[in-house]
């Protein structure tokens, strides 16, 4: 495969006529000296010499069959318009074919959607380029093309950047990524103060609400991680405690006015990123409350919030756990409630007191975020449980539209339901044992096993016993050991499964999915418990994932039984028992496929192969035979390694050895010949 040599295009165009003034051309890869075109065209007469010239120029660079241009330009759709239409009217060939053009004006609308305008040596002031003179882009001297595009990939290798730009499909959109994937996302949480509350219709009578205090907390910054500025309030304005936070007109009546104190707010905000990075500004209702309220105090004075600075309001971010909160879900999963009832783990759409969102609350609670943090570090933490920024998918959908805000919240939460992480959860029951009346065809539960390896230390294991109600047959005890006099204290199935679904979920982050993995999980495990939770009127998650360590042991070729127990005998585990022992195995099953990969795969199934485990087998097979055959190489390398020294040895042993009479007659002739 060849090189990809980029050629940075710029034509100047007389105004009135739209013929080009002058061609250049500036390709960065080749030596120094050689890397400049430029020729003025006096009249339409010399424009064929001079554009051949240009190409020769630009094919000069190919050294190896493999290759390729790579042309680069500013609006370059209309410059290319232009040189077409004067080949045409010359006579002149248009460029070759075999050029990929790339219109990186098309890149930065991506990568800078806060730029009204995007002229080229605008940009290179924002992104602190160098300036060269004269102003116009053509000139031999004047690099502002390439130099912009240097200070915005100053984190990603050039090459790379070509490499994207060169797709032949989704150049522009691969390229835009990988850059904004580069950028540095800073997230600060902020707290407005108003004097009273945000009405919708108020607001459309012009009675906003003025700020009073800017609260910010950014834990990236080394020091002045928070900020705070106190604002004189307009005179004649009442001030309601709830909204207000406390302040009264006494405490602001010698402080700045919004003017002074927004541009202290500006100023700490400009020193968190560099020419390229993002400020993620954010709270819970920022979209209906802080936020809207500031924008306007913003209008009323003309001021706004620096370019660099994007939005996103926390409480739109509840879709991530749509299950949760979409009534019609659950409704067509035939989860029973009334729609004035709450599920135990779903949270209302909004439930307003005394000036606060409960059901912020409620999240904080939900997530285990600590009550002892003040507003601004639980926002920060809400933040950081709610959206995996970790995830390049979810900080490109982020930072990429700050127009719309309702687009953006479904192109985030899209992103961050994509690459769901799994949150494992190795399960075993054990039940009264298969009844013949039908009341229980699966046999009641009469303990629970559960083991979660990603939890803490001293919280991976759950395990209770569980009263069935019924006898435990005999042919049931042969194999789990209990009895009816085991679980006659035991709580019953309707208290153990509630405690059951809330340990399995809790420490769960928004775009973490759990994934049960069982023995037997479609035709015994789960089926019991749904059994169970139906005749005890309880409901079972429909958004927990299922996978059955069975199903995938049948697919698996080199595994000789399928049950539990023959498999641990196999693979001589004899040390865990119930949930840990299902996770032993289902570890020596899956090697030496990286365990993310299988969790991801699993999480990744969708429809009737949500059931299906052969493409995980697939997946592991080939994780084997790639193992074995670089094995088999290492073992090749080394045993030419171990013969190496043994073919010296005889080579020594035959220049040592004493010539015969034969091999001295043979040396002769060969001599003689020689002379």
């Amino acid at each position: 495969m060849g090189n990809i040599i980029p050629a940075y295009l710029d034509i100047e165009t007389i105004a009135k006529t739209r013929e080009p003034e002058e061609i250049a051309f500036y390709m960065p890869t080749r030596e120094k000296g050689q890397r400049k075109f430029s020729a003025k065209i006096a009249h339409v007469g010399e424009f064929k010499e001079i554009f051949t010239k240009a190409v020769a120029f630009v094919e000069g660079a190919l050294q190896n069959d493999g290759d390729k241009i790579l042309v680069l330009g500013w609006n370059l759709g209309t410059d290319k318009s232009v040189l077409d239409k004067m080949c045409i009217r010359t006579m002149t060939p248009l460029m070759p074919e075999t050029w990929m053009l790339r219109d990186t004006l098309q890149v930065f609308k991506r990568v800078f959607p806060y730029f009204d305008n995007h002229p080229l040596q605008s940009v290179a002031s924002r992104l602190g380029s160098k300036r060269y003179e004269p102003i116009h882009r053509a000139h031999p001297d004047n690099k502002t093309h390439y130099g912009v595009i240097k200070a915005a990939a100053h984190n990603v290798s050039m090459i790379q950047l070509y490499q994207d730009l060169f797709d032949m499909r989704i150049g522009l959109e691969k390229a835009s990524n990988t850059l904004l994937a580069s950028y540095n996302m800073v997230p600060v949480a902020v707290n407005i103060a108003t004097s009273h509350k945000v009405k919708r219709d108020k607001m459309e009578e012009g009675l906003y609400p003025s700020v009073l205090a800017i609260q910010a907390f950014c834990p990236c910054r080394e020091k002045d991680q928070r900020f705070e500025v106190l604002i004189k309030p307009p005179e004649g304005i009442e001030i309601d405690p709830i909204y207000s936070k406390g302040l009264t007109i006494e405490d602001l009546k010698d402080e700045k006015p919004f003017p002074e104190a927004f541009q202290a707010f500006t100023l700490w905000l400009d020193e968190n990123v560099g020419p390229t990075g993002r400020n993620m500004l954010f709270s819970y209702k920022w979209y209906t409350a802080d936020g809207k309220a500031l924008k306007k105090e913003c209008e009323k004075y003309d001021v706004s919030l620096p370019d660099h600075c994007f939005e996103v309001d926390l409480s739109y971010l509840k879709t991530l756990l749509l299950p949760e909160y979409n009534t019609a879900y659950w409704e067509k999963k035939g989860v029973k409630h009334s729609d004035t009832e709450r599920l135990s783990y779903g949270f209302d759409r909004e439930r307003c007191d005394e000036g606060e969102d409960q059901v912020f609350y409620d999240l904080r609670n939900h997530f285990h975020i600590s009550k002892d943090l003040d507003r601004l570090e639980q926002e920060m933490e809400l933040y950081k449980t709610l959206l995996p920024v970790h995830d390049p998918a979810v900080r490109i959908a982020m930072m990429r539209d700050k127009k719309i805000f309702d687009k953006r919240i479904v192109t985030i939460t899209n992103a961050a339901k994509v690459n769901n992480v799994a949150h494992p959860i190795f399960l075993k029951v054990e039940t009264t044992g298969l009844e013949k009346d039908g009341k229980a065809p699966k046999g009641n539960i009469v303990k629970v096993d559960a083991y979660a390896p990603d939890k803490p230390l001293g919280e991976r294991r759950f395990e209770r016993l569980v009263n069935p109600k019924r006898p435990i047959l005999k042919a049931a005890t042969s194999k789990h050991g209990l009895k009816d006099e085991n679980v006659k204290d035991a709580e019953p199935w309707s208290v153990v499964q509630p405690d059951l679904m809330k340990w399995m979920s809790d420490d769960l982050r928004a775009w973490e999915k759990v994934l049960v993995i069982s023995q037997g999980a479609f035709h015994f495990t789960l089926p019991a418990m749904q059994q169970d939770s139906h005749q005890n009127d309880l409901s079972m998650r429909p958004d927990f994932e299922w996978f059955c360590t069975q199903n995938l042991a049948q697919s698996l070729p080199r595994l000789e039984k399928h049950n539990l127990e023959a498999m641990a005998k196999q693979f001589e585990i004899d040390d865990s028992e119930g949930g840990e022992l299902i996770h032993d195995v289902f570890m020596k099953m899956i090697d030496p496929m990286p365990l993310d990969d299988v969790y991801k795969a699993i999480v990744a199934r969708t429809g009737i192969a949500k059931r299906h485990a052969k493409p995980i087998a697939e997946l592991i097979e080939r994780a084997q035979y790639d193992e074995k055959m670089a094995a088999d190489a290492a073992e090749k390398i080394e045993a030419e390694i171990r013969k190496e020294p043994v073919r010296a040895r005889r080579s020594r042993k035959s220049l040592a050895k004493p010539q015969t009479e034969g091999s001295r007659r043979s040396q002769r002739l060969a001599d003689k010949k020689n002379i």
